[in-house]
């Protein structure tokens, strides 16, 4: 795996736990307040989505698949363990 990998992969870790802590759905489900700019969340989004289209102009498509498969990892991670997440209101 070669550093540009390893870099696409820290930006889009880092943009898709922001877009989770952002999102208004589940902050409206933990009652909490929302977000004061609401330009955040789709800027997160967009962010966590940029390393993939980066990789595929460098024409790094086992990073790409690589990018892919962690992303998707990450993501159901983020889903189970984050506060308010499946793993959280199967405890309560």
């Amino acid at each position: 795996m070669n550093m540009l990998t390893l870099m696409a992969l820290a930006c889009s870790s880092l943009a898709l736990f922001g877009a989770c802590r952002l999102n208004p759905k589940r902050r409206r489900s933990l009652k909490q307040p929302a977000c004061q700019h609401p330009w955040q969340a789709p800027f997160c989004w967009w962010l966590a989505l940029l390393p993939g289209v980066l990789l595929i102009a460098a024409s790094e498509i086992t990073a790409l698949i690589a990018w892919f498969a962690a992303m998707s990892v990450f993501g159901w991670s983020i889903a189970l363990f984050c506060p308010g997440g499946i793993v959280d209101r199967n405890s309560r």
